[in-house]
């Protein structure tokens, strides 16, 4: 598990699939996750093929107080049902009570990648969602947890989920994806 934070928002993050494990207010009093059966899930590719980000091992790139990097990289295994080779880096970065999440994926390949990365965020209990576009609001009583994205499409039920449209991405070129979380 990795930690980082400042002094108002603290954040796990388990390296198994590079899952928000925890996002808590600073003086411990709030986790939006806590008691949930589900973490912040990353999904990739998000096609036919098995979500590789829980399958593949994640390798920390870079740490600080207030950052990690976190890096997946295909594999001869992975290969069989995702056939192309790429890099998927998850950026988690703290600001204020602000949590940004970017995604950089890379097409290793000589042929063009077809992909879609998601993210699922469950909605807690007692937490009413409100949508707008590119913003999706969970309030209670007491807190608020909003999620904003101007690359993915986010939607809400049950879970908060922010997609990116179906694409291919080109042989060696990248595409980079962001979203943020503000902890109120």
């Amino acid at each position: 598990m990795q930690t980082i934070g400042n002094s108002l928002l603290h954040v796990a993050i388990d390296e198994n699939g590079a899952q928000l494990a925890q996002l808590t207010t600073a003086d411990g009093q709030f986790d939006y996750l806590a008691g949930l059966d589900q973490h912040l899930q990353l999904v990739f590719p998000a096609t036919d093929a098995a979500n590789l980000t829980t399958t593949l091992a994640w390798t920390v790139v870079d740490k600080g107080d207030a950052r990690v990097s976190l890096t997946m990289i295909d594999t001869d295994a992975s290969r069989v049902q995702f056939p192309y080779h790429f890099e998927l880096m998850v950026t988690y970065a703290i600001e204020g009570n602000q949590l940004s999440i970017s995604h950089y994926l890379e097409n290793n390949s000589e042929q063009a990648m077809p992909y879609v990365l998601g993210l699922n965020l469950p909605v807690a209990s007692g937490f009413t969602p409100q949508q707008q576009p590119n913003q999706v609001r969970l309030t209670s009583e007491e807190h608020e947890l909003e999620v904003v994205s101007a690359e993915l499409q986010l939607s809400v039920a049950n879970q908060v989920t922010a997609v990116s449209a179906a694409a291919a991405l080109a042989p060696h070129t990248s595409q980079t994806f962001g979203l943020t979380l503000t902890l109120k």
